[in-house]
């Protein structure tokens, strides 16, 4: 079934990122088109990735190239 969901909402990548600062600490990330059902995310994200809610999701638009984060939202996510 996660196959199907992948096709279905046409995944273009996805993996598991490694924080620098805590090897321990991972996090999986899915890149996918602006068009993708939504429902379909939610189901590959709460049936697949995890066995309960993840506490955040963020959503990026755009390439991450030339954003700078704030400090306080850089603090946060160091957390």
């Amino acid at each position: 079934e996660t196959r199907q969901l992948h096709d279905a909402i046409n995944v273009q990548h996805n993996g598991t990122i490694t924080f620098p600062d805590n090897k321990s600490n991972r996090a999986q990330f899915i890149c996918i088109p602006p068009d993708a059902s939504v429902t379909h995310v939610k189901k590959l994200m709460l049936r697949h990735w995890y066995q309960h809610k993840p506490s955040l999701v963020i959503s990026i638009t755009g390439g991450a190239k030339n954003y700078n984060m704030s400090g306080k939202l850089l603090r946060a996510f160091r957390r």
